[in-house]
């Protein structure tokens, strides 16, 4: 499978197999796969951070979560946010709700 375009510099690269999750039903299902074929797993989110080898014999599993989960509740705010949110689309989230601190990372 061609990693060319599921990293962030669109470096050449190929897998040995490829999957896509958006849950965690769907992420056991291709564990169980990965388990029954013995094959290592790389998860990935949105992949701007990741450079893999021209060949890599590992399954590559990427998470197409991209979702935003805010809950406040008094003087505590809560965030869950999914593995492939983009850091910038994040920080900006946090702004526009007054969640200042992220961005200082």
């Amino acid at each position: 499978m061609d990693l060319t375009k599921n990293n962030g510099l669109n470096l050449k690269s190929e897998a040995t197999e490829f999957f896509t999750f958006e849950c965690e039903e769907d992420l056991h299902k291709i564990l169980e796969h990965a388990e029954a074929i013995k094959k290592k797993i790389q998860v990935i989110g949105s992949g701007t951070n990741t450079i893999f080898p021209r060949h890599f014999s590992n399954i590559v599993i990427k998470s197409t979560n991209n979702n935003f989960k805010f809950l406040e509740e008094g003087d505590i705010a809560k965030l869950e946010v999914g593995a492939a949110v983009i850091w910038d689309d994040l920080i900006d989230f946090c702004c526009s709700k007054n969640l200042h601190g992220l961005e200082n990372l």
